[in-house]
């Protein structure tokens, strides 16, 4: 018996938390004198960079999943067989949905509040190091990730200085997380139909 499907309880949980995070976001910005809106200028040239921005950042996770450094095999390890599986049973659009939210509400909180409310108090520098080890931090599923996620957090921090808008790294990493959610649960249903193919019996 097929075990009952994951795609309504993701989703669910996606809009959750990530849309909490948007919420936080909000709140936090208000309090503090930095809302997250006002941060996003919908421009072309802030479009533009945010697309480009993916290129790197897939370049950088094909190399993490071909490697053969004991660090990087243990986070696939992880990554296959526990955060895959989660997402096999969601269609592209869920997916989309799912990116979107994540891009949205992590670059808000992260980028748009905590990164110049932390400048504002210690400098840009030390802002964009402490928000990005905080960042990474949030997604810690392995050591390794963590420095993974910590290297990207200071990738989209500096996508946001350099542009000063906070499109750019919300499209960046919408974008980066909707790609590389669809090659890997494309790579487990590819799989999975290779075993049913091989344990059906005529």
């Amino acid at each position: 018996m097929e075990s009952p499907s994951q795609r309504v309880p993701v989703i669910v949980s996606a809009v959750l938390v990530e849309g909490g995070l948007a919420v936080t976001a909000w709140l936090l910005g208000i309090w503090w004198g930095y809302p997250p809106g006002e941060a996003i200028q919908f421009t072309w040239p802030a479009l533009g960079w945010g697309l480009a921005a993916v290129l790197p950042m897939l370049a950088l996770a094909l190399w993490v999943e071909r490697s053969r450094w004991r660090p990087w095999r243990r986070l696939m390890k992880v990554v296959r067989r526990q955060i895959v599986p989660m997402f096999a049973d969601c269609s592209y659009l869920d997916l989309a949905l799912i990116s979107a939210l994540a891009g949205l509400g992590e670059e808000a909180l992260f980028r748009g509040v905590l990164q110049p409310a932390v400048a504002s108090w210690l400098g840009i520098v030390p802002a964009l190091l402490l928000t990005s080890v905080l960042f990474g931090a949030a997604h810690m599923i392995t050591p390794g990730y963590f420095v993974l996620a910590t290297a990207l957090g200071g990738y989209l921090g500096y996508l946001a200085l350099a542009t000063e808008n906070l499109l750019a790294p919300i499209i960046a990493h919408a974008v980066y997380d909707f790609l590389a959610l669809t090659h890997m649960v494309g790579q487990a249903r590819s799989r999975r139909d290779v075993i049913r193919a091989t344990d059906y019996q005529p």
